[in-house]
């Protein structure tokens, strides 16, 4: 029974799979592989999709998770993910470049006191 994809990830996905497999509409609950799909059609799928929604993951998740419901599932929690190291890794940037800034404003002052 065709379940229609509902959020924004899931009708992308299921536009690319469509456009990859050759048919009309690909359903939320849909296997890609009784669709027709193979290992061939998974590279160029996996290529797409990456490109598409400009996040990186393995090509194994999409033998892991066939349909458009889990395989939206697995990349908005891998996309979250990406975007807390991201926020993670930004802040400790962010106390670098401040301990950098502080240290060479120290040394310019030190130097400043040497010259009087």
């Amino acid at each position: 029974e065709y379940v229609a994809p509902v959020t924004e990830v899931e009708q992308k996905l299921s536009e690319i799979w469509a456009n990859v497999l050759g048919i009309e509409q690909v359903g939320l609950h849909d296997n890609f592989f009784d669709l027709g799909g193979n290992s061939i059609l998974i590279v160029s799928m996996h290529a797409k999709l990456q490109h598409e929604l400009e996040i990186s993951f393995a090509i194994t998740a999409l033998f892991k998770y066939p349909s458009i419901a889990l395989l939206a599932k697995y990349l908005l929690s891998t996309s979250k993910n990406i975007i807390q190291e991201q926020s993670v890794d930004d802040k400790k940037m962010k106390f670098q470049q401040d301990y950098f800034k502080k240290l060479r404003s120290n040394r310019s002052n030190q130097s400043t006191e040497k010259l009087h």
